[in-house]
């Protein structure tokens, strides 16, 4: 037996992906996330769960990027792959933050009792928020997005 998967296989799989990422994301945010990263809610059950559903739902995403990505590539030109770079590295840079805080934080705050282990505004306690590189953020978003569409009107 020779398993095979086809392309359209491989983009129902893609969009199937980020159709659940996309439904994890508001739950692990809105339903299961603590109010702040204050370190009295870090201590909460919640708290590993909500970051363990976002790690998930942003790696489901990146999975689903990269088959939207195939589809449309031929059509999106450059403008498009800068777009698709910028949101790989936002989704990999919200994996790392997620896992953090979902399966670093627990560890830390059972060994260091009442220590922070993330900054008061953000997950890592990083210089400048790593400012200016979540701007392309925003940028992989408009540039990415625009192309596709215009990818998926295009005759």
């Amino acid at each position: 037996m020779n398993p095979t998967v086809t392309r359209p296989t491989l983009f129902r799989l893609g969009g199937a992906a980020l159709v659940v990422g996309g439904l994890l994301g508001p739950i692990g945010h809105l339903v299961l996330h603590p109010p702040s990263h204050a370190v009295v809610y870090q201590a909460w059950p919640t708290w590993a769960a909500a970051h363990t559903v976002l790690t998930i739902s942003y790696a489901l995403v990146l999975l689903g990027l990269f088959a939207l990505y195939a589809k449309l590539s031929e059509r999106m030109g450059v403008a498009g792959l800068v777009g698709f770079v910028f949101l790989v590295g936002m989704c990999l840079y919200q994996v790392f933050n997620y896992a953090y805080d979902a399966f670093t934080v627990p560890i830390l705050l059972s060994s260091f009792p009442g220590e922070t282990a993330t900054g008061p505004d953000g997950p890592l306690p990083l210089p400048n928020g790593l400012f200016p590189f979540p701007l392309t953020f925003y940028l992989g978003i408009l540039l990415f997005g625009s192309f596709a569409f215009r990818a998926q009107r295009a005759p």
